[in-house]
């Protein structure tokens, strides 16, 4: 799934009543408006999608970082790994 995916599903399980329903009634809109993106954005940052998903970029760095820790070599043969992590980790979302 892409960002865009994840975002969305991430924003339908948070929502409620009739945020959920307006959700639901802009996804349906065929049409890509400003007034639709808007209001969409609008909705995710009412449900701190932002947030939510800055915990779970932090909790999947982590968990990198553990299962690389686990590996039993050499500090030195792990460090390229160490490297892309922190290349990726650096990357702007």
């Amino acid at each position: 799934a892409n960002k865009k995916t994840f975002v969305s599903i991430r924003a339908m399980l948070r929502a409620k009543g009739q945020t959920k329903e307006e959700l639901n009634r802009w996804y349906a809109t065929p049409e890509r408006s400003q007034e639709k993106i808007d209001a969409v954005v609008s909705i995710f940052q009412s449900l701190s999608i932002d947030t939510h998903l800055r915990d779970e970029i932090k909790r999947g760095q982590n968990e990198c970082k553990e299962i690389l820790n686990r590996i039993s070599a050499p500090s030195p043969r792990k460090q390229p790994l160490y490297d892309f992590l922190t290349m990726l980790f650096g990357r702007d979302y």
